[in-house]
């Protein structure tokens, strides 16, 4: 079950130009669950609470049925004291993109990173809309798209989360089930690794 705080999650809407293209960025509004990205060999793990973890899958899920081109999601991580692990990289982004919409270039992802945090307002807020989200969450099939390649990206302090839309709705919902494992288990601050 989704918690209700992330039943009326808003994003700030953004048209950002990057290595020549423009993007609509959906973004996470500061002030959230704080979010750690930690590299190695076997992919990103980005390291949250489980109601982060929860948002991480919302917001892949509404990525995975956006219909206009050229939209992407931004969670930007604010730097942290500390952290609650240890080799935790200072600040970053997570992107998330899909493949039918257009991706990001290397090159764009290196522009993104240095526009954050954002020094411009945005044009708005959008309800997060994950239609279909928690019925996918408690079904027990496997959703399609499940064998569809997912690439993660790495860029300076970001990474981008990319797959076709099926399989970016079966990321979502692999990471919200997880990050509700955690929430029930009252567990603080736990990495999923992504690959």
């Amino acid at each position: 079950m989704i918690p209700a705080a992330l039943d009326s999650v808003k994003l700030h809407r953004r048209r950002v130009h990057l290595d020549g293209v423009t993007y609509v960025a959906l973004c996470v509004r500061p002030g959230g669950p704080t979010f750690e990205i930690h590299h190695g060999d076997g992919g990103a793990t980005v390291a949250s609470d489980g109601f982060g973890l929860q948002l991480l899958g919302q917001v892949c899920w509404a990525i995975s049925h956006q219909q206009r081109a050229k939209s992407i999601a931004v969670i930007d991580i604010a730097p942290t004291d500390g952290g609650p692990a240890a080799d935790a990289a200072p600040a970053g982004s997570i992107v998330i993109a899909s493949d039918e919409l257009g991706l990001p270039t290397a090159d764009a992802l290196g522009e993104l990173v240095a526009k954050l945090p954002w020094a411009t307002e945005s044009e708005g807020t959008i309800k997060l809309v994950t239609r279909g989200f928690e019925p996918a969450i408690t079904a027990a099939d496997r959703p399609r798209g499940a064998d569809k390649a997912r690439t993660i990206t790495s860029a300076g302090t970001a990474i981008m989360l990319s797959a076709p839309q099926e399989a970016l709705a079966v990321w979502a919902v692999e990471i919200a089930k997880y990050g509700g494992k955690l929430a029930k288990a009252a567990r603080d601050v736990v990495g999923v690794t992504l690959v």
